[in-house]
């Protein structure tokens, strides 16, 4: 890979955890970060719901509850799996709570940077789409062997 750079920001850090709702008081009483907002619940139908989900290059829905808080430029987002279907519950399963489960990067060019994925051998192993026209296309790369965690694109684009 060239020296070239490929990402100009990490615009959000997504955690994952069993609780959503004790995580966020924990952040927000003993931390005072916050305040957070729960833009998703798949339980409560609360939130726009992903279409076109593909999990390790499958068709899969699950359900998720999703909190988050913004700070600055800097997005906490906290993911609580409520079943046992998407990349959350594998994460959770295997690293246990409140590890970082992603990072979010803005680059000069997404389909450039996916070449790079591909070039590296990086598995897409999420991806899905809530609404293109406000860049809530998203895609998620096992980067974990590379850099320690996952790496997420947000797309202006429908991702296929």
């Amino acid at each position: 890979m060239s020296t070239e750079k490929k990402v100009t920001q990490i615009t959000q850090i997504g955690i994952v955890t069993a609780d959503a709702r004790k995580m966020i008081q924990n952040y927000e009483e003993k931390l005072g970060i916050g305040p957070f907002q729960i833009v998703v619940d798949g339980e409560h139908g609360i939130g726009a719901e992903a279409k076109e989900l593909w999990v390790h290059g499958k068709p899969q829905k699950f359900k998720v509850l999703v909190a988050v808080c913004q700070l600055e430029a800097l997005e906490i987002e906290i993911i609580q799996p409520l079943d046992e279907y998407s990349i959350y519950a594998e994460h959770l399963r295997k690293h246990g709570e409140g590890v970082i489960n992603h990072v979010a990067i803005a680059t000069p060019d997404n389909a450039e940077f996916r070449k790079v994925m591909r070039a590296e051998n990086m598995e897409s192993i999420l991806k899905g789409n809530v609404d293109p026209a406000e860049g809530k296309s998203f895609e998620y790369y096992d980067t974990s062997e590379m850099i320690g965690t996952i790496v997420e694109l947000h797309d202006p684009e429908p991702v296929k």
